[in-house]
């Protein structure tokens, strides 16, 4: 039951990321196409309008996804606390804590209570401001 758990857990993570990085390529090539020789304002605007609904749709996802993630990491969790029955020392021996301390360094650290999880909802937010910005800032003049 709990390698069951377990597996239910690194899966979400996995999708999670793997749409994460589907939308991202989208985004990416709505953004290369901004680099082509003879742009002209009408492009522009069909790209910042399909960009800002992937953005849309991929904050949407990435949210649902997160909620999952976090959904079953809570179970695996409990499920910890219950197979430990009493014994709650040992649960935070074994599961909650690391027996060596990892130290910061300048290319390996970690901010306490930020995790990179929350960036792939974090993400598409920039994306859909991105689009809404590029769209106003359109030379229409031009036109």
């Amino acid at each position: 039951m709990y390698a069951c758990r377990v597996q239910l857990f690194l899966a979400q993570g996995d999708g999670l990321w793997r749409r994460f990085n589907f939308f991202l390529t989208i985004s990416l090539a709505l953004i290369a196409a901004l680099f082509v020789k003879d742009f002209e304002p009408q492009l522009g605007t069909v790209l910042s309008i399909i960009g800002t609904v992937v953005g849309i749709v991929w904050f949407i996802v990435s949210a649902g996804d997160h909620y999952f993630y976090m959904n079953y990491r809570c179970r695996v969790c409990d499920l910890e606390e219950l197979l430990a029955g009493p014994d709650q020392e040992l649960l935070k021996r074994t599961l909650r804590k690391h027996p060596v301390q990892v130290k910061n360094k300048p290319w390996s650290f970690r901010i306490p209570h930020f995790g990179v999880t929350p960036f792939a909802s974090i993400v598409p937010i920039l994306s859909i401001v991105f689009w809404i910005v590029f769209y106003f800032g359109i030379d229409y003049e031009r036109l």
